[in-house]
């Protein structure tokens, strides 16, 4: 996978799963991915791409509603189990 499939397949997976568009950004992440050693281009650009505010907004909202979501699950102490 080239330089920019990687990048096209990156933006699409975070606007599926957060729901944010940074297809703005794609030149940004292009130049990124092709900035120095070959070896680390990929982590360089995931890098780039999770550092951006709204996609920290986003996961950051996810994970707290889920954190809120199991805390209402535990059960209370004074509730009587069966057993």
């Amino acid at each position: 996978m080239n330089g920019p499939d990687f990048v096209d397949a990156l933006l699409q997976n975070v606007q599926a799963d957060s729901g944010v568009d940074l297809t703005t950004r794609r030149n940004e992440l292009l130049t990124s991915y092709n900035a120095g050693s070959v070896e680390r281009q990929r982590a360089r650009t995931l890098h780039t791409l999770i550092d951006h505010r709204r996609v920290q907004g986003a996961e950051y909202n996810r994970g707290f509603v889920l954190a809120q979501y199991f805390s209402y699950l535990r059960p209370s102490g004074n509730v009587i189990t069966s057993g």
